[in-house]
């Protein structure tokens, strides 16, 4: 009888379970705001819910794990990866190496700069006292002076002059005062000159004047903006010859170095845009999604410059030849048709 039971039960069917699937590894790298790091393993961002997205699709769960982005390829190359996302872009190098997903992001670089905090009343009429100021000055005075000793010579013996019979001291000082007014009055004033040299002499004074004026003005406007901080950048050249801080190993150190810039590179891009902070680099060079990020973190502190940089592609990376890149490729076309895709988008750059 027992080996009869003992037949019976071995004949009588399991429960069956499905086959678990392991869980998706990915490696993620920081990149606020598409991949935020909490402590040392928590993350969040848009990165970070489009891929659970994708791994929900396709049937995974999944489990992240942080790395820094020094040895965010190393986890795809050695097998112990199969996903990694952190901002990562598309670059021919990058392909030859490892296999990236259809891009879901396109930015580029912006520049980060200190902005200088608002002056009182004081530091501002300090400001205007120095030696551009004395200079700007100094120079518009010794050229009325000039003007106006030739003036005094030239009219002394015109008849119906203003300069006829007075002293030599007070005809310098008419001749001074006549090149000032016609200047900065833009004509004749109470006294003018009646000789055609001295009508000649009064417009070139008007003209040297003007000029000089308009000149080192501009040059100490120029020099202020620079020691402010805010020196202007529209263009990629404007950094040339300036320190400017980004990450290392980053597309970015390369674009830089095109440019002409002399690059210090950082082992995150927080370090480099707290160089900017701190004085030790003139600006910071990054993708856009994270400068601005940061920027709106510092209200009134810094201020971002958007350059001429070529437009970066990001994607998810996978090793070479992976069986996942097509599942990923239509998970993220699928994500796209139904609309999820621009949910997230909403969520976290809006």
């Amino acid at each position: 009888m027992r080996p009869l039971l003992l037949v019976l039960a071995m004949m009588i069917p399991s429960q069956v379970y499905p086959m678990q699937k392991s869980p998706l590894r990915i490696d993620a790298t920081a990149f606020p705001p598409t991949v935020s790091v909490l402590g040392d393993s928590a993350v969040y961002g848009f990165e970070i819910e489009l891929s659970k997205a994708v791994a929900e699709e396709l049937g995974y769960s999944t489990q992240f794990r942080v790395v820094p982005f020094s040895r965010v390829f190393d986890g795809i190359r050695h097998g112990t990866a199969d996903l990694a996302i952190g901002g990562i872009t598309v670059t021919d190098r990058r392909e030859q190496l490892v296999d990236f997903s259809y891009p879901y992001l396109e930015g580029g670089f912006s520049v980060l700069s200190k902005t200088s905090p608002p002056q009182g009343v004081r530091e501002m009429l300090r400001s205007l006292v120095d030696v551009e100021s004395l200079r700007l000055a100094g120079v518009v005075l010794l050229v009325a002076f000039v003007v106006g000793t030739f003036m005094f010579l030239f009219e002394r013996k015109c008849p119906g002059s203003d300069f006829i019979g007075v002293s030599i001291p007070l005809g310098l000082w008419r001749g001074f005062y006549v090149a000032l007014v016609n200047c900065f009055s833009g004509g004749p004033g109470d006294l003018r000159a009646h000789t055609v040299k001295g009508q000649i002499l009064t417009l070139l004074s008007i003209i040297v004047i003007v000029h000089t004026v308009i000149g080192l003005t501009i040059t100490r406007i120029s020099g202020m903006v620079q020691r402010a901080g805010q020196e202007i950048v529209e263009a990629p050249e404007d950094l040339a010859g300036h320190r400017v801080a980004t990450k290392t190993g980053t597309v970015a150190v390369d674009a830089l170095r095109q440019c002409g810039a002399e690059v210090i590179e950082k082992l995150s891009a927080q370090e480099a845009f707290q160089a900017v902070e701190c004085g030790e680099t003139e600006f910071a060079v990054f993708d856009t999604p994270v400068v601005r990020a940061y920027a709106a973190s510092k209200p009134g502190a810094v201020a971002v410059h958007s350059i001429g940089f070529g437009p970066q592609r990001y994607g998810f990376v996978l090793p070479e030849g992976s069986p996942l890149r097509e599942e990923v490729n239509r998970a993220l076309l699928k994500l796209i048709r139904q609309g999820t895709f621009e949910q997230l988008q909403h969520r976290w750059f809006h």
